[in-house]
């Protein structure tokens, strides 16, 4: 549309319907010190019906930026203003409010920057919103306000729009910045004020054109410094509201969004499992763990401090930062409640770390062991039990010395000998064992040994000549210091010792186990065989045992050499797993025949030997009663040994 037509139809329809009417003015006059000058303004954007709308885009083109400011019509501006019309949202005299003119306050050296360049292309232009477009005419003044400072203005002349025409709302004013002026290449740099968008810089104008006094400059609406032009959003805690490039504001809050710990940091989950949300969380300015989270307390974590009075609460379980019972709870041991334990008695072990709250969970009473640490000495030998006896004298915890036994295996072994007993030929030992006192109850050891039914097996290189195992069955001892209960409590069988003739070496014979119920092709487990061979420091001469005859009361000496010793229950666990009488069912009740435990067989040695056979190795003087074998007799055979418990060996029926 021809900017001359549209004006001209303007012209008439105004001069026909106000020719003799005069506004209401809303104006005063002369001029003022700010942009766009006119005293008349009316430049409250809100006022206005056709405004900028505060859009603007610049795009680079050949000859620099050319730069578009869009237009709105603002459907609430208000019909009154101070009680009077307000034309400039309402019109005049039947004339919808219009804009003629666009105005830019530039800086001075900016006057010529912007082409006018007729109908070229990159000339200032209209384009409205319905694709109409036409070049506008643009002049510079030079404005000097009242108090004589001096501006520059661009103006824009031809606009021609009307509030009731279409393609105003959405239209656009655009003009060129050229190049050829680089200080003033871009909005930011032709604008007065420096704005990205040169808000408060540009206006729109109405026509002053038509009969005064009906208009002069009356409508001027600038365009308001949104909050880009005003504020600066203080990272990271704020960040501009959403289209804060369109809201009239000019403080953080009226810019900008807080960022709180929900906005940077996360939910209050997000403090994670050993970490609790901070008061005030949610208005908390705060991007880190730190800066919005607390570590969690025990009580937080609900940890349960159980076993009191053992375990409880620290006194700043609530203010504490964990999550065991170990960082949270006090653990009490007995030096809390037993800080010392009384005399005669000693801390347990562990002590310092022992749940106890009386003497006798954190103490235990001193034994022989701990008064005596020497042992016995000069006095004599350990009780059984020694360890773990209560005493702190020789009486209580020692044995006093004998004279060893004449009877074999010349041991302090249970029970006691006299000359009577020996007149009357009891057995030679303490046990009183005789070998065919095999039934339950009574006995000194529960197992004996027995000549075995087997005949003797002869191979090519020994003769193993068996001797049967039999269990009646252990009793637990009430007092193990009683020294009868304690030996029938025993359920370990150490040891056999053979008296035997000192020219027969443990390299002479072997020794073998077999479980019960034997036969010829049984497994035959390797037992353990030693000699009790003690020699003096010239490795010669043999040590002798001192005894005492009980029959003369005369002394004599038998060399340790004549024991031999075969060794079992470490070899049978070896071997097995399992001890000797593990394997077999004790027998119950008084007279029962004992429980077969197998088989302890030795193997001779057929070579020429001081013991190739049983009468060598078991006929000698040294094993006999009286001094010499009867006459006649040579030939039988009498063999004689001793069974003995691993603890100390007081406990050993022959």
């Amino acid at each position: 549309m021809a900017s001359g037509l549209f004006f001209s139809l303007a012209l008439v329809a105004l001069l026909a319907a106000s020719a003799q009417a005069n506004r209401a003015l809303l104006q005063s006059k002369g001029s003022v010190e700010w942009f766009p000058f006119y005293g008349a303004c009316l430049n409250k954007t809100a006022d206005n019906r056709i405004i900028l709308s505060g859009e603007v885009t610049e795009t680079a083109v050949a000859d620099g930026v050319r730069a578009c400011f869009k237009i709105e019509l603002n459907g609430n501006c208000p019909v009154t203003v101070a009680g009077k019309p307000n034309v400039c949202c309402e019109g005049y005299k039947g004339l919808a409010a219009n804009v003629y003119k666009f105005e830019v306050l530039m800086k001075d050296g900016c006057r010529n920057s912007i082409p006018n360049a007729g109908d070229k292309d990159d000339g200032p232009m209209i384009i409205r919103s319905n694709g109409e477009q036409e070049y506008l005419a643009l002049n510079y003044e030079s404005f000097t306000t009242p108090s004589g400072k001096v501006y520059q203005k661009a103006r824009f002349t031809g606009l021609d729009l009307f509030a009731d025409q279409p393609g105003v709302d959405g239209a656009q004013v655009c003009f060129t910045m050229n190049k050829r002026f680089p200080a003033c290449l871009g909005l930011s740099n032709l604008c007065y004020n420096s704005g990205a968008t040169c808000q408060g810089d540009v206006t729109l104008i109405e026509s002053d054109k038509l009969p005064r006094p009906e208009s002069k400059h009356a409508c001027c609406p600038i365009t308001d410094k949104k909050c880009p032009d005003r504020v600066t959003c203080p990272a990271p805690n704020y960040v501009p509201k959403p289209n804060w490039d369109r809201i009239d504001g000019a403080t953080v809050e009226e810019c900008c969004n807080p960022q709180y710990c929900p906005q940077r940091f996360g939910p209050p989950s997000a403090c994670g499992d050993d970490y609790k949300p901070r008061p005030g969380f949610d208005t908390i300015f705060g991007g880190s763990r730190d800066d919005c989270c607390l570590p969690k307390t025990c009580a937080d974590h609900q940890v349960v401090c159980a076993d009191a009075p053992f375990v409880t609460p620290k006194p700043d379980y609530n203010t504490i930062i964990g999550k065991t019972p170990q960082q949270c709870c006090d653990y009490k041991y007995c030096p809390a409640f037993v800080p010392s334990c009384p005399a005669g008695w000693t801390p347990l072990p562990g002590y310092e770390t022992l749940k106890g709250d009386t003497v006798a969970e954190c103490c235990r009473e001193l034994t022989c062991q701990d008064n005596l640490p020497n042992g016995c000495g000069e006095f004599g030998e350990p009780l059984p039990n020694f360890d773990t006896i209560k005493g702190d004298t020789l009486e209580e915890c020692c044995v006093p010395k004998q004279e060893q036994k004449f009877p074999f295996p010349y041991c302090r072994c249970e029970g006691s000998y006299s000359r009577a007993a020996a007149e009357r030929g009891d057995a030679a030992s303490g046990d009183d064992f005789l070998t065919g006192d095999l039934v339950v109850g009574g006995q000194n050891l529960p197992y004996r040994l027995t000549p075995s039914t087997e005949q003797p097996t002869p191979t090519l290189t020994y003769t193993e000549y068996c001797f049967d195992l039999w269990y009646l069955g252990a009793t637990p001892a009430a007092n193990p210091r009683n020294i009868t209960q304690f030996c029938a409590a025993q359920t370990s069988l150490y040891r056999v010792e053979f008296l035997s003739k000192p020219e027969c070496d443990k390299t002479d014979f072997t020794a073998v186990y077999y479980r019960p119920a034997y036969t010829g092709d049984a497994v035959a487990y390797p037992l353990g065989v030693e000699d009790q061979d003690d020699f003096a420091a010239d490795g010669v001469t043999p040590i002798y045992n001192d005894v005492i005859d009980p029959e003369t009361g005369a002394s004599f000496k038998i060399a340790r050499a004549a024991m031999k010793a075969v060794k079992i229950d470490a070899y049978v666990q070896k071997a097995l797993g399992t001890s000797v009488f593990e394997q077999v069912t004790a027998p119950t009740g008084a007279g029962q025949p004992p429980a077969d435990a197998g088989s302890i067989c030795l193997r001779l040695k057929t070579s020429a030997t001081a013991c190739s056979n049983l009468r060598d190795f078991c006929g000698s003087e040294y094993y006999f009663y009286k001094s010499a074998a009867p006459v006649g007799e040579e030939k039988a055979v009498r063999c004689e040994w001793a069974l003995m418990e691993s603890s100390n060996q007081r406990c050993c029926p022959v």
